[in-house]
């Protein structure tokens, strides 16, 4: 039995391109890992398949799964199939990279236990085919990821002792918020995201657009802690940062009889 651990990530400012020539959008971001995780145990099988086992609602256990693409793709350099059981903390359609980060885990362990490319850049360069955000969680951290998210430069911008996460009962699809993004932007200047104040999110007003209910939950909850809350990735994770980590505590516990309205969690940079 192996444990794999994947990190979650937030955007702590993220601007968007308008779609390029090939359909995609250039990023300019400051990714930062966080202790908010997925645990992976994963158990060598007979059998040349890939069994997934995770009771998390809406969660995907067959072909749709970033896991058995890999498994897939790989599957001819391998003697053995897995079991892997999935323990599922991070939301679905949150913008926290929870898939991202789950695939990342499981390349790294093909590649470190069955040599399935022969250097560890030659993984990276192919992982970004199962995700444009897949090398970022090699690695993890603070980075500054530009172009597709294929170029990523470490950087120390930002030192939080905490953030609070909150999870609206509402999920969206990457695909969808940057479809409206598009539908709302005729015209689009292209920043960057090292000279942007932190939480600057281009996708904001295309996932508030989307789910309008969004934007009461950000009004409300900003007005309670009379603190900003930021959008992270295509949404719909909203958080709040932290310098003093006493701060973040007092306020996380304060906040505990409304977590009947919608979730929270109490995280730290990775």
């Amino acid at each position: 039995m192996f444990f794999l651990r994947a990190f979650a990530k937030l955007n702590l400012s993220l601007l968007v391109s308008e779609k390029r020539s090939n359909d995609f959008h250039e990023i300019s971001s400051v990714f930062q890992s966080i202790s908010l995780a997925d645990d992976l145990y994963i158990r060598e099988i007979s059998e040349r398949k890939l069994q997934i086992i995770c009771d998390f609602p809406d969660y995907p256990c067959d072909q749709r799964n970033g896991l058995s693409k890999i498994y897939s793709f790989f599957s001819s350099q391998l003697e053995c199939g897995f079991e892997i059981v999935v323990f599922k903390r991070v939301p679905i359609g949150a913008g926290l990279g929870g898939a991202s980060s789950q695939m990342a885990c499981f390349l790294k362990f093909l590649f470190e236990r069955y040599s399935i490319v022969k250097t560890f850049d030659d993984l990276r360069n192919l992982s970004s085919r199962f995700g444009s955000d897949v090398p970022f969680f090699f690695d993890g951290g603070q980075a500054y990821v530009t172009g597709f998210g294929d170029n990523i430069e470490p950087i120390f911008l930002y030192e939080h002792a905490a953030y609070i996460l909150f999870f609206p009962p509402v999920s969206l699809l990457t695909s969808h918020v940057y479809k409206r993004f598009d539908e709302l932007k005729a015209s689009h200047s292209f920043r960057d995201s090292l000279t942007c104040p932190i939480g600057t999110n281009d996708l904001l007003g295309a996932a508030l657009d989307l789910e309008p209910s969004l934007a009461l939950m950000l009004e409300t909850m900003s007005s309670l802690c009379h603190k900003p809350l930021f959008m992270s990735g295509s949404g719909s994770t909203f958080y709040m940062p932290f310098q003093i980590l006493e701060e973040a505590q007092e306020l996380y516990h304060k906040l505990f009889p409304f977590q009947q309205k919608f979730s929270m969690c109490f995280c730290h940079s990775t």
